[in-house]
């Protein structure tokens, strides 16, 4: 196994749903459908989605189900029977479940998605609050399949999520694994994104379509990755593997799925060209997976600034950082902070961890720029930036800070000092210590 399939499992590790909520997410599942039995004409009951196909990621979202109504108890319901809408039966499904659900969750409600009943419980479990879309589904009268509702539209919708689940958990016991555990990355990878370009179902079904037997999980990953791209680049529609549903919806314009794919293919390609490298392997899944590889760094002062860049936790020992090792992490504070300033530039070898201190030069006697890499010279918040009044010399900021250029060394150190006492929140919130700056 090369290195591109242990920073993967690496990978896996950060993403897998937590037991308790995922348990909580079957439990509350198994609560409503088994409330939902009981409803009038109600043949049966099922599950669907990331639950049985064991593809749920951190954190716990929603569990599917579903609760199929006999057509003969209910003549006038879908476009079998008289045409009637999925709303009204909905409603009544809701009113059954709410107060059955509330003597287990007394904080429950019974709302409704786009598919049908949505039961919320308002009792967290390791910060995630799994929830419960149920649909309200109809035998067809021809086709395979089921009628399930669009609440959006007031329509019904044939498609066959019984039938999805057997698919989707097909197949030999190595290619089911190879499959789950490539859907779980999928799923990480397009939710990097704050709107994600592709359905859950999307991902499952080009996963299906093409991960053969025998492939590994990095393998399997990049042949997905690279089928997917061509198959958006070209304009062909992913159409429902059963046949009953409409071709599968891109979530975002085709061009941009297009580039999202072919960029994460290209990195799966790299990697796998270089799996014997570890730091190339790292810096090319860092492209992909970029809230969950942090790419290489190097040696030089450069590279640490170029780490902190990122905005993202660096640990002590990429920074050249003596002492226990510890992770550097930003605060909340603006991405300008990450670059090039007095804390950044602390950060990165600057000042010592606990322990110690660091003196700075002291400041030239007019606050101009001293040259690459000092200290005044890095980009300062405007109101940092010395300048004339724009009427009366001498105006001063309710923040102690002199609205004119200073004058002289004594006062160029009081607002040199001012600028590195603002400059490091990102430091004060961070794991490792470090010590006040102070001028010479």
């Amino acid at each position: 196994m090369g290195y591109t399939e242990g920073i993967l499992n690496d990978i896996r590790s950060q993403i897998d749903a937590h037991p308790g909520p995922l348990a909580q997410a079957r439990t509350r599942l198994d609560l409503v459908t088994s409330s939902a039995i009981g409803f009038t004409g109600a043949l049966r009951t099922y599950r669907s989605g990331s639950l049985p196909q064991h593809t749920f990621i951190h954190p716990v979202g929603d569990g599917d189900g579903g609760v199929v109504l006999n057509r003969r108890v209910y003549p006038r319901l879908g476009p079998d029977g008289g045409g009637e809408t999925p709303t009204a039966i909905t409603t009544e499904l809701c009113a059954l479940l709410g107060p059955a659900v509330r003597k287990v969750y007394p904080k429950a409600r019974c709302g409704t998605s786009k598919r049908g009943p949505k039961v919320t419980f308002g009792e967290p479990v390791d910060g995630q609050d799994p929830t419960v879309d149920l649909v309200v589904a109809l035998t067809r009268k021809e086709g395979g399949g089921l009628w399930i509702p669009n609440l959006e539209t007031d329509r019904w919708e044939a498609s066959d999520p019984e039938g999805h689940v057997e698919l989707f958990t097909g197949g030999t016991q190595s290619q089911r694994r190879t499959r789950r555990r490539v859907v779980r990355l999928l799923k990480a990878w397009n939710k990097q994104y704050s709107q994600p370009g592709f359905s859950s179902h999307n991902l499952t079904v080009w996963a299906w379509e093409f991960i053969e037997p025998g492939m590994g999980v990095a393998k399997a990953l990049s042949t997905v990755l690279s089928k997917a791209a061509a198959r958006v680049e070209a304009g062909t529609a992913t159409k429902d593997p059963l046949g009953v549903s409409p071709n599968v919806k891109l979530l975002v314009g085709r061009e941009t799925a297009a580039r999202r794919l072919r960029g994460a293919a290209d990195g799966m390609a790299e990697a796998l060209a270089v799996d014997d490298d570890r730091e190339a392997v790292l810096s090319a899944l860092s492209g992909v997976f970029y809230r969950y590889v942090q790419a290489p760094v190097s040696d030089s002062f450069a590279g640490k600034i170029a780490a902190l860049r990122q905005y993202a936790p660096v640990t002590t020992v990429a920074l050249g950082l003596s002492g226990s090792a510890a992770v550097v992490r930003p605060g909340p504070t603006a991405p300008d902070l990450t670059r090039e300033t007095p804390a950044c530039l602390a950060c990165a070898g600057l000042v010592r961890q606990a322990g110690g201190t660091h003196r700075l030069p002291a400041p030239p006697g007019r606050l101009r720029p001293g040259g690459q890499g000092h200290p005044s010279s890095s980009p300062l918040p405007r109101w940092l930036r010395p300048g004339r009044p724009a009427a009366g010399r001498g105006r001063r900021r309710a923040d102690g800070l002199d609205r004119f250029r200073p004058r002289g060394p004594r006062r160029a150190a009081r607002v040199h000092r001012r600028a590195v006492q603002v400059a490091p929140p990102v430091l004060r919130r961070c794991s490792v210590h470090v010590v006040p700056l102070r001028c010479a």
